[in-house]
């Protein structure tokens, strides 16, 4: 899984996961689709590792799902 910091259209910075050469997943907005609400986690890069494991696994869940949706 590589993870990368990005900047969204309203210059707000972000963090997701690439999916294939030039897609990326966000992870705070695929937060919001699958479980309902975002996660803290998901604020900043820094956030997410110091989430540790529980939040890796968060990410991991949701790149698999935003890989099955590319299928």
């Amino acid at each position: 899984m590589k993870l990368l910091t990005f900047e969204r259209k309203d210059n707000t910075r972000g963090i997701g996961v690439l999916l294939t050469g030039d897609t990326a997943l966000d992870l705070q907005a695929a937060s919001v689709l699958h479980h309902g609400a975002g996660r803290v986690h998901f604020s900043s890069m820094l956030d997410l590792l110091d989430g540790g494991d529980a939040a890796m696994d968060d990410a991991r869940l949701l790149a698999a799902a935003g890989a099955r949706g590319l299928e």
